[in-house]
Parts: C-alpha cells; sequence; structure tokens
C-alpha cells in the first residue's frame, strides 16, 4: 500500500519541473510546499488532462465515489489495487475518464522487523519528481458544491521493495504518464497494463525517525536517515 508520501521540492523548483514534464505554468498558491508528511484525508496535488492540455490542481486524497451516499469514509479508500482495477464497479468511471498523476519525491513504508515496524523512506536515485499512477472522482455535495477525491494506484512490490513491504505505487515513467493522462486512451486493458512494479535498479531507501507516524509531524528532519 501507500499511506504516506512526500513532495519535498520548493514552491520555484516544482513549478519549473511542472512546466518541463507537463507544460503547465504556476501551482496552486494555496498549496503550501514543501510536505514531508502527506496523510490520507489531507489535499495532494495532482496533474489532470482534459485532451488539449495538462492542468494542476488539488484532490482529497481518499476516493469517494461518485454515487456515494456521503463523503464520510473517502479516507479508507487511499489506494486502489491494479491487479483489481478493470474488476471494481467503484472505480469504473474514474479509469474511463478520470484518471490523474499524484506528484511526489518519496514514498514512506514501515519495513516489519519481527514485532518492531520501521519507517523507511524510499525514493528514486535519477530523479528529481515521480509521478503515481491516481483516479480521482467528483462527488456532489448536497449544497451543488463538488468535492474531487482520489486513490493512488498500488501495485505488487518489484525486488528492492519486497523486503520492505509487498506492496508498492504505480510509478509511471514520463513516456507511460502521458498516456495514462490522455483523454483519449479508450483500450482500458491497455492502460491496467502500464501498472507494474517500477524497474527497482533506480530507487533506493534508509529508515527514518519513528516521528513520522506522527501526521501532525510535517518537517525536514523526517527525511532524514536515522
Amino acid at each position: 500500500m501507500c499511506g504516506r508520501f512526500i513532495l519535498g521540492v520548493v514552491r520555484e523548483e516544482l513549478e519549473r519541473l511542472v512546466d518541463d514534464y507537463y507544460g503547465i505554468k504556476g501551482i496552486p498558491t494555496e498549496y503550501a510546499l514543501p510536505r514531508y508528511n502527506v496523510a490520507p484525508g489531507q489535499p495532494i496535488l495532482a496533474v489532470v488532462g482534459d485532451g488539449a492540455k495538462n492542468r494542476i490542481g488539488t484532490l482529497r486524497w481518499g476516493f469517494v465515489p461518485f454515487f456515494a451516499k456521503d463523503e464520510k469514509g473517502g479516507p479508507a479508500m487511499i489506494n486502489a489495487r491494479a491487479e483489481t482495477i478493470l474488476e471494481k464497479p467503484v472505480y469504473a468511471q474514474s479509469l474511463q475518464k478520470k484518471r490523474c498523476l499524484i506528484l511526489a519525491d518519496g514514498f514512506y513504508e514501515w519495513k516489519k522487523e519481527g514485532s518492531a515496524k520501521t519507517p523507511m523512506r524510499i525514493f528514486l536515485k535519477d530523479v528529481p519528481l515521480f509521478a503515481m499512477a491516481g483516479l480521482y472522482s467528483a462527488w456532489i455535495r448536497p449544497d451543488g458544491t463538488k468535492l474531487f477525491s482520489c486513490a493512488i494506484v498500488t501495485t505488487a512490490a518489484n525486488d528492492f521493495m519486497k523486503p520492505i513491504h509487498e506492496r508498492m505505487p504505480a510509478i509511471l515513467p514520463l513516456e507511460n504518464q502521458k498516456v495514462w493522462l490522455d483523454a483519449d486512451s479508450a483500450d482500458l486493458g491497455a492502460l491496467a497494463r502500464l501498472l507494474v512494479p517500477y524497474d527497482a535498479r533506480r530507487m533506493d531507501a534508509h529508515p527514518v525517525s519513528a516521528a513520522v507516524n506522527d501526521v501532525r509531524r510535517d518537517e525536514a528532519s523526517l527525511i532524514q536517515r536515522a
């Protein structure tokens, strides 16, 4: 699974990267950066495509399907399993029409060693920013306003991740990101085949402080090697 992640780049650097990668000028001014401990229920930055151009905005992490009776319980649906994504009616509309990229430069996972769990920071060796495949939904509140929420797609662990955890986010290489965002990508089977474990050789990790367990903590010291 993926239950916490990091977007530790400063605003100016992120603006440069999203311009280079996605042709987007500027990011929402209300979104505070950097973030070192993004948790379920919080707003996250995501890229979406409308067929003509890409846009960036905020979604709440915790999927609330459009047909839900209320918005409660959304934070519990933080991940969507790649292996069953074609079989789950709850994600059908989003897989067809509401795919997104969730931006990060690292994520946390807890490595079990006997009865202990050690938090680990996982990151990529050679890129300053990566994108996790996501699905989003628009739920209409009784007052007519919309709640935009999302889930991170996860896949089986690669050889690097297996000693840490059996699951990992579906990180998309840049060439596959364009296909995932493309509104004309109608072959759902082909889209599902993009959701594979990332290249293990390009990943690294180190243990971090147990302070990351506290969702109220969000400072640079959280990503430092313990």
